[in-house]
Order: structure tokens, then C-alpha cells, then sequence
């Protein structure tokens, strides 16, 4: 109790965290089928799944509460004096810039390796990396720089990449020390920045401790070097932005330079780079405001070398992109895009982006209320609840500094604003990637500190518990989002948090490495040069499933050159010319697969099991409609009499239907260049209704291939005509020496020839 007989905070406190943590206990004596009939909204499907959790959950729930509440009773007044003293000595300790710039270095370098020293071990590369690294291996200097990944320049981050890979090859741990770099950066830019705008050392401490235990930084820190990109953004946003406070302080010209070259760079990183000199004018003339003088606007006047290095450099810049974007091989800007951008568009998903990046300082996933129907009441509620927070604490601080603060939500909102207009889309429940609510979250990170600054500068201890209390919940809900994703809990196995990143980064990274052990440096024994057939992505990722990129597609073998060859010349892709489509990056087109190939990779593949795997398999062949057979010219493939109950069970690995086959074969010896198509006549009763073919046949080399399944057109022609030539099998063979055809059902097939 007080002198005046109330409450304290901290007991006040621990009676509701009893209460909660007593309702939790309650409610796990309940039987688990009740307790989610009571939970079920709409289908319940969400329910259902979490419904074998829920007790545990519960029971883990309550007691932690009731810890929680019996700590906080026994040593709250401890607490409350400990936490006024420990800010106010933290705030008011006199430290030169120097230390206090190496204090933080070690705060937020120790902050990072506590979340994501495993990604220094187990971090690897992910999809868009593979093509980067691909790209930086075949393509010259001048396809380097003038090349985009998907619809983006990124020059910078290319010549980033090829200095990488000149320094370490492409060794994991190297690449994963540089993205840790990169948000150790990131963190010590905002606190920089944070620090000369003004804002006490508590209030940073509390948003750098916010901003690194948000588990989503995942997708950052766990491997996809491409992200760098965005750090690095808002690194050189917020360190210009610090140029500029540090400008107005000193009058000094150097910051000025500084301010130039990092809004510069941040413009030639990646299109997305020009908010950066956005975000300064606009931070600039609420400083100036703020201060009720243009004195550090007309000062930098007399100063232009920055000014027109400045405008020379994102002007350059933005002709540069211009020309990448014209070229005809290069995807033009905002060619990926989902949608046409419309004012009410962009509104509604303004409001989507931001609730998303406010409720996950709590809620790691806030999409998943959409299953009990809550996500547009947490989105609107979240934004109520910051303008609320923002306005109360813009009247405590003083008047620099609330038109610094408004400088920031200028920015933050610049941000979620640019990503709305680059990827416009007319789902306002879009799942939003961590690649683009990260800078985002930085950028209000930096705005909760000032609005932090602000509610407790007046020496509130009850609010400085609120807001500790708050970082708490943050930390407590990231950290169980993180296990219940790693452990692949229901209702969370699609979500991406550190440790399940880690996990998905490791499997790939033995993948990758069996690839090379098994297929690469058996070949690299027998030759330091090797030509040898790609693979379709369909056999690569069902042989190793962890290689699948994470939104569903299927790379091709080349994909992976880049990390499974130390120069280009080492491993040479090819794929047999006839009825392509565009060739992955690396990929020659020969018309003889055979012939093409080295020997010593034939020689490998008689006997390497994984390699004949990857090799000899092909999901199906596509058919095109033919006229009739050329007389004379075929072999004629034959039916076998009793032949009809052959099983697809006996015939397929895994089959499971008796359903009979009829068999069509033929022995001769022919060379597969000079009868590279099969041509299968329907009977006039099963067009339309086309039957299930199936492919085999035995080589001189290889042996027998596996089943191959035969798609037949869609049209339903009555004849078609498939490219063997597709099969690396058949093409590599040197003769063949038999070839049969299963239809099922019996009777829907004519005729069967092989044509010269």
C-alpha cells in the first residue's frame, strides 16, 4: 500500500496478472472438447486444429501469471525503485560521445548474437541468391550492372556480391556474418540517429530492445543475402538523417558530404532507394520548423557541392534505371505487380500494411486473426491506439524534438506508401512478406522511441513500467511465435520466425552439399571441365525436397551452379534445343545431347545412383498433334498377345491400381537421333476420352529406363506425336535396343510407330 492507501502500480499489477493466470487455470480443468466449442468461430477449423494445445497452453499460461503475480507482490516497491533509479542514472550519467558510441556498438552487438548467433553456423542462401550468385558467375561486367532480378536494379548489391565472391568464394559463414553486419548497422544507425535528435538513452535502450526481438527480422538475418538491400536502406536513410541533425548542430560541412553520399547511395542500391532523399527534405523542413529557422536550410545554400553532388548523383541514378529498364531482355518497373494502383486501393491497403507492422509488435502473425474474424478490428484498433499514444506524447516533449518526431511518422508512413504503390494489390488481408514490413517496423521503432521519450519524460516511473511492461509482451510473444513455428505446431507451420527459417536454411544447406559431394566432386575427379544435361526442377526437388523455393517453384539444377561451381567454366549446363522455351541463365541449347555431353560424365552416370536419379527420370512428355505415319519409314510397335493384365502397380514404383494394360513393343536397334518421335493413333472410340500411356524402354548404356508417363494433349487430336528427345535417357543413349508402350485401358490405342 501507498502513504495514501491505494495500490502501488506494481501490485496493482500483480492482482490482475493473478487474476488472468487463475481465469487460465479455470479454464484448463475445463475438458478440452468443451473449451472449443466455447472458442469456435465460423467453421472452427482454426479451433479444431489448436484444440490439442489448448490445454498446455493454458496450464503454461497460468502458472507463468501466477509467478509473474507473486513476484511482483513480494518485490514490486524493490522493482518501482530500482527501475526510477536505473533510468534516471542511465539518462543523466555524463559519458563522452566516443564511449557512449562504444557502449552502444557492444549493447546492440550483444543484442543480436543473444537472437541470431546461429545464423553465423546455419544461415545459408535462399532462392533469390541462387540466381544472384548464378548471374554474377556468367554474366560479364556490363550484364552485371544492366541486368534486373525481377524488376529491380540493384547495381550496388551486385558489385557488393562480386566483391563477396571474390574475397570468399562462397563459403556460408562469411555471407552470414555480413547480414548480421548489416542489421547490427541498421540498429546502431537509429540510435545514432535517435540520440543527436534528442531522445533520452532509456527510451532508445527500450526501442532497440523492441526492434531486435522482433522474431519476423528472420527472413533477414537467416541466410537471403538479397535483403541486405532494404538494412541497408534504411541504414543510409537513418544516417543521413543523423548528417542532418549533426549539420544543424555543428554547422560543419562534412555532414553535409555525408548526408549527399548516403542518400545517393540508397538511390543506386534499389529503386526503392528514393524515399531516402524524400525522407530528408521532409525531415528537414519539420526540423526547421521545429526550430523556427531556416538558418540550416540557408547555411547548406552557401554550401552547394553537396547540394548539386546530391542532385547529380539521384538524378544519375534515376536515368540509369530508366535505361536498365528499357532494355528488352530486363523486366520493366512494377511489371510483377499484382494490380493496378487506385486511390482507394492504396488506401485501403495503406491501412492493411501499417495495422500489420503495429500489431505485430505484440501479435508476431497478424493474419491469423483473420480466422476468428478479428484482423480489420485489430488493424483500425492498433492505428487508434498509436495516434492516440503519438498525439499524447507529441504535448510532453518539447518542440524540436515533436517536429522530429513528426519528421519520423513522415517517413514511416513514406515507406509503407512506396511499398503500397511497388506491390498494389486488392487483398486487403494480403499476408505482407517480412521483406517489406521490416523497414517499416525499424522506421516505427524510431517513432515509439520519441513517443516513449515523451510519456515518461515528466519522470513517470508508473509509465516507464507500462512501457518496460509492454517491451516485455513483445519479447514473451516473438519468443513463443519462435518455438511454436520451429516445433511446427498447427495453425503456425507456415509462418516464418528465426529458428524455423534456421531449420529450412540447414536442410537446404545438406541438400546443396549432397549435391556437390555426390554428383559434382566425382565428376570434378574425372575431368576439371564437365558438360552435362540440366535437370528439370520437378525430378530436383523430389529428390531433394528442401531445394522447393518457398513459394512453390521448382528450380532447375542450373539454378544451384552458383554454389556448386568456383568458376564458370567448371560446370556447363546443357539441354537438347528442340521445343524450349526460354533457357535458365547458364543453359546452352545443343542439338545433340549425347554428343554435347562430357565423356566422362557418361561414364559417371552408369554407375552414380544419385546422378541417374536426377538424370534418367522425367515427370511426363508433352504431345503435339501429327498427320498420318510415313509408309515405310516407322517401326511399327506391336501389340502382345495375353499380354492385358499387366498392372500399373507392376509397371510404376508406388502404383497401386490393377486397372490391365495393353502392351505395344518393339526390338530392333536404332540410334535415338535418327527416330527421336513416337507417334500413338487413337482408336475412334477412346478420343474422347484419352487413355493413360505409358512410356519404357531399354538401352545399351543404362539399361531400362523408368516409366515415364505420357500426357496427352488437351485438345484430344486423334493422333500425337511426342519428342523423345525430351528424355535425357533416350537422348543420351548411344543405341537403343528395345521400347514399349502401356495404354489403359486395352483396346483405346490404333497404332504405335517410331517414324525415321
Amino acid at each position: 500500500m501507498s502513504n495514501s492507501g491505494r495500490l502501488t502500480p506494481f501490485p496493482l499489477v500483480g492482482l490482475l496478472t493473478f487474476l488472468m493466470g487463475g481465469t487460465c487455470l479455470a479454464l484448463a480443468a475445463i475438458p478440452t472438447d468443451s473449451l472449443a466449442e466455447l472458442m469456435i468461430v465460423g467453421e472452427g477449423r482454426t479451433v479444431r486444429e489448436l484444440a490439442p494445445l489448448l490445454r498446455g497452453v493454458l496450464l503454461a499460461f497460468g502458472l507463468f501469471s501466477l509467478t509473474i503475480a507473486g513476484v511482483s507482490w513480494r518485490f514490486g516497491s524493490r522493482a518501482e525503485r530500482w527501475l526510477s533509479r536505473s533510468a534516471l542514472a542511465l539518462d543523466s550519467a555524463p559519458v563522452p560521445p566516443g564511449r557512449e558510441w562504444r557502449r552502444w556498438v557492444v549493447v546492440i552487438g550483444a543484442l543480436v548474437l543473444l537472437h541470431d548467433a546461429p545464423s553465423l553456423i546455419w544461415g545459408y542462401f535462399a532462392a533469390d541468391d541462387f540466381w544472384l550468385l548464378n548471374d554474377d558467375l556468367h554474366l560479364s561486367w556490363r550484364e552485371l550492372l544492366t541486368t534486373t532480378h525481377n524488376d529491380h536494379v540493384i547495381t550496388l548489391l551486385r558489385l557488393e556480391l562480386r566483391a563477396m565472391r571474390t574475397l570468399f568464394g562462397v563459403w556460408p559463414a562469411a555471407y552470414n556474418a555480413a547480414v548480421l553486419l548489416s542489421f547490427t548497422a541498421m540498429l546502431l544507425s537509429g540510435v545514432m540517429l535517435l540520440r543527436e535528435a534528442g531522445v533520452r538513452r532509456t527510451p532508445v535502450l527500450l526501442a532497440v530492445l523492441l526492434c531486435v526481438g522482433w522474431t519476423l527480422w528472420g527472413q533477414f538475418t537467416t541466410g537471403d543475402y538479397i535483403l541486405q538491400k532494404y538494412m541497408q536502406i534504411a541504414t543510409l536513410g537513418a544516417t543521413a538523417l543523423w548528417a542532418w541533425c549533426c549539420w544543424v548542430g555543428t554547422r560543419r560541412g562534412r555532414w553535409l558530404w555525408l548526408l549527399a553520399a548516403c542518400a545517393t547511395a540508397a538511390c543506386w542500391m534499389n529503386v526503392s532507394g528514393f524515399y531516402v532523399p524524400c525522407a530528408v527534405a521532409s525531415f528537414a523542413l519539420c526540423d526547421m520548423i521545429g526550430n523556427r529557422s531556416s538558418a540550416g536550410a540557408a547555411r547548406a545554400i552557401k554550401h552547394p557541392g553537396p547540394l548539386v553532388a546530391l542532385g547529380v548523383g539521384v538524378i544519375s541514378a534515376a536515368l540509369f534505371d530508366a535505361y536498365v529498364y528499357s532494355l528488352p531482355q530486363n523486366t520493366g518497373l512494377l511489371e510483377t505487380a499484382a494490380a493496378s494502383p487506385t486511390p482507394a486501393l492504396i488506401a485501403v491497403q495503406l491501412w492493411s500494411f501499417l495495422g500489420t507492422v503495429t500489431l505485430s509488435l505484440v501479435i508476431p502473425f497478424p493474419h491469423h486473426l483473420a480466422q476468428f474474424g478479428l484482423l480489420e478490428v485489430g488493424f483500425t484498433a492498433s492505428l487508434i491506439a498509436l495516434s492516440v499514444l503519438i498525439a499524447a506524447a507529441a504535448r510532453r516533449l518539447d518542440r524540436p524534438l515533436r517536429w522530429r518526431l513528426f519528421g519520423l511518422l513522415i517517413t514511416t508512413g513514406g515507406v509503407a506508401l512506396m511499398i503500397c504503390l511497388g506491390r498494389p494489390s486488392a487483398e486487403y488481408d494480403l499476408i505482407w512478406p517480412a521483406k517489406y514490413t521490416g523497414p517499416a517496423f525499424f522506421w516505427l521503432c524510431l517513432v515509439l522511441a520519441c513517443v516513449c521519450d515523451g510519456l515518461t519524460r515528466n519522470g513517470s516511473v508508473l509509465l516507464l513500467k507500462i512501457v518496460v511492461l509492454f517491451v516485455a509482451a513483445s519479447w514473451t510473444a516473438h519468443m513463443g511465435g519462435n518455438l511454436l513455428c520451429f516445433s511446427g505446431a498447427p495453425f503456425f507451420n507456415v509462418d516464418a520466425s528465426r529458428w524455423s527459417l534456421l531449420r529450412e536454411h540447414r536442410q537446404e544447406r545438406q541438400a546443396v552439399e549432397t549435391l556437390r559431394r555426390e554428383i559434382v566432386q566425382p565428376l570434378r575427379r574425372r575431368s576439371a571441365t564437365v558438360t552435362l544435361p540440366d535437370c528439370e526442377g520437378a525430378i530436383l526437388c523430389r529428390r531433394f525436397p528442401a531445394l522447393e523455393f518457398v513459394w512453390g517453384e521448382q528450380p532447375p539444377l542450373s539454378t544451384f551452379d552458383g554454389v556448386l561451381a568456383d568458376r564458370p567454366e567448371q560446370l556447363d549446363f546443357v539441354q537438347h534445343q528442340r521445343g524450349l522455351g526460354p533457357l535458365p541463365r547458364g543453359v546452352r541449347a545443343v542439338p545433340s545431347l549425347r554428343d554435347a555431353v562430357s565423356p566422362e560424365f557418361l561414364e559417371e552416370l552408369k554407375s552414380n545412383q544419385t546422378l541417374r536419379e536426377l538424370v534418367l527420370s522425367t515427370p511426363q512428355i508433352l504431345g503435339t498433334t501429327v498427320g498420318d505415319v510415313p509408309a515405310g519409314h516407322a517401326l511399327s510397335l506391336e501389340p502382345i498377345p495375353n499380354a492385358t493384365t499387366v498392372s500399373q502397380s507392376e509397371t510404376e514404383p508406388g502404383g497401386s491400381s490393377d486397372e490391365p494394360l495393353e502392351q505395344f513393343a518393339v526390338d530392333a536397334r536404332w540410334s535415338p537421333e535418327s527416330r527421336p518421335l513416337l507417334l500413338i493413333r487413337l482408336t475412334a472410340d477412346s478420343v474422347s476420352a484419352p487413355p493413360v500411356l505409358q512410356l519404357q524402354f531399354i538401352g545399351r548404356d543404362f539399361g531400362p529406363s523408368p516409366v515415364h508417363e505420357l500426357a496427352w494433349p488437351a485438345d484430344r487430336p486423334p493422333a500425337a506425336r511426342f519428342d523423345l528427345l525430351q528424355l535425357n535417357g533416350y537422348a543420351l543413349e548411344g543405341e537403343l535396343e528395345s521400347l514399349q508402350v502401356l495404354a489403359a485401358p486395352p483396346g483405346s490405342v490404333h497404332s504405335v510407330h517410331l517414324p525415321r
